[in-house]
């Protein structure tokens, strides 16, 4: 998908996409940094898509922050 969006532009579904990707970055292959900076590419992609509904941002912020973004930011 990350490849798909890259060669041929970004779509509501690419968030998940990039989402994933990161996850896979940083909880599977446990390179923190990367998977952190590929999770904030898919809250973007997420963001500029606004009008496409909750649950875009329901799938995108469900898989940022509870598999990436605990690693890099402090817990309040």
């Amino acid at each position: 998908m990350v490849k798909l969006s890259l060669k041929h532009g970004l779509c509501p579904d690419s968030a998940i996409g990039f989402a994933l990707f990161a996850h896979s970055l940083g909880s599977v292959l446990r390179d923190i940094e990367r998977g952190y900076h590929w999770g904030k590419v898919a809250v973007a992609v997420m963001e500029s898509f606004t009008s496409k509904g909750l649950q875009l941002q329901a799938k995108v912020k469900c898989i940022f922050h509870s598999f990436l973004s605990f690693w890099v930011e402090p817990v309040q």
